[in-house]
């Protein structure tokens, strides 16, 4: 089966240095295993480092059956701008021009957002007869009404209800849809009306387990004081004051922050006078795992905002792997799975949080479970080397319908 990945975002192992893979990294291993072929569409501007890859589009050969399609987008350095809806568009028209040169495909899997790239992909596979499943990762344009002033609603107010309409026709004339949780499908299926079929279903993010650590290996790697972690882009999904007053009520353990991003330095002036807090600025994929294995808790710092509520990260599934008991600040679908299999701390508020760890802390035998229950359900549901076979099987089914 030759199949077609679209993912402008993610990082890419094969031609980024020292970068794991995420969620399309690692359907493109599962499908190439089974001895599929391969053919990823990404942006040549790295997200993540605010990097251009390449200066025009460009095809990069990986594998005899792995190959990289980049589609050239302009450079921009703020999440959320107008430069960054440009470098969307630009990307979106360049899929349009190089997909008519190329043999095509007998599947389309492709990640959403973007929307205009979803959009592009979608008439191709509707003008081809071609399959195509579309994989809700985020909630768009939902997440930008969120960040928007209310006094600035009379304009965007129109612009919202247009980008609405055009995800719900990506939603409703897809194949079918797949999301990071079941709760998102059914969002999904009850916002657009769609019609719920067949091969409508969360897949959890997952994460590889290439470090293979037992529940008891990871607790004897913990350093000696506890230790707090978050890896990640600072942007504006994070709670930051909540983070300062946690840090403020546990001033004898240390909060290990690791990434960039567009608030980091708010984030440094919101805890300039708390020690504990350090920042240890963007981290290469080693030395993430260094800074996990010794970590006591990861902490899962987004808001309470119906998004994250509908979702489960990729924080979330690190977490599990390193058996790191997740603090979560939201309600919703891992405020359940941590509760349920008792595993981690959820609080909506700093006292609350404080509490709870000091708990877990002041309790051996009731951390030690902890960390043997977020490392099971990370075998149980977690583990990327059964999600995506998983997938990449339901795939085959659907396209051979």
């Amino acid at each position: 089966m030759k199949v077609w990945l679209i993912q402008a975002n993610e990082p890419i192992p094969a031609v980024d240095k020292n970068q794991r893979p995420f969620r399309t990294g690692m359907l493109a291993e599962a499908l190439l295993k089974q001895g599929h072929e391969v053919v990823w569409f990404a942006a040549t501007f790295d997200h993540y480092t605010k990097t251009q890859r390449f200066s025009v589009n460009q095809m990069v050969q990986i594998e005899d059956n792995f190959q990289i399609q980049f589609l050239y987008g302009c450079r921009y350095q703020k999440n959320i701008s107008l430069l960054r809806i440009k470098n969307h568009i630009q990307i979106a028209k360049q899929f349009k021009r190089v997909s008519r040169k190329l043999q095509q495909p007998d599947l389309i899997y492709c990640s959403f957002p973007p929307i205009y790239l979803a959009k592009k992909a979608l008439s191709y596979a509707n003008q081809k007869n071609i399959k195509f499943v579309l994989d809700v990762r985020d909630l768009w344009p939902e997440v930008f009404e969120r960040a928007v002033p209310k006094k600035m609603y009379w304009v965007t107010n129109p612009i919202f209800r247009y980008l609405h309409r055009l995800v719900n026709q990506l939603y409703r004339n897809s194949y079918a849809v797949n999301a990071v949780s079941n709760e998102c499908v059914n969002y999904v299926i009850e916002k657009s009306g769609r019609k719920k079929k067949k091969y409508d279903s969360g897949y959890f993010i997952g994460f590889p387990n290439r470090y293979q650590l037992s529940a008891e290996e990871s607790l004897i790697a913990r350093a000696e004081k506890v230790q707090i972690i978050f890896v990640g882009t600072l942007s504006n999904q994070i709670n930051y004051d909540l983070i300062c007053k946690i840090a403020m009520k546990l001033k004898n353990i240390d909060f290990i922050i690791g990434g960039d991003g567009p608030l980091s330095e708010d984030f440094h002036t919101l805890a300039k006078d708390l020690p504990n807090i350090q920042f240890k600025g963007w981290l290469d994929a080693n030395t993430i795992q260094q800074y996990m294995k010794q970590a006591s808790f990861a902490l899962i710092p987004y808001y309470d905002t119906f998004d994250f509520q509908l979702g489960v990260g990729n924080k979330f599934a690190e977490a599990l792997c390193y058996a790191l008991p997740p603090i979560v600040l939201c309600n919703g679908v891992m405020k359940n799975l941590i509760l349920n299999n008792q595993c981690g701390v959820f609080g909506k508020d700093a006292h609350d949080v404080a509490y709870q760890i000091t708990e877990l802390l002041d309790d051996d035998i009731k951390y030690q479970n902890y960390v043997k229950n977020a490392h099971h359900l990370y075998q149980e549901q977690f583990d990327s080397s059964k999600i995506y076979p998983n997938l990449v099987n339901d795939l085959v089914k659907l396209q051979e319908e």
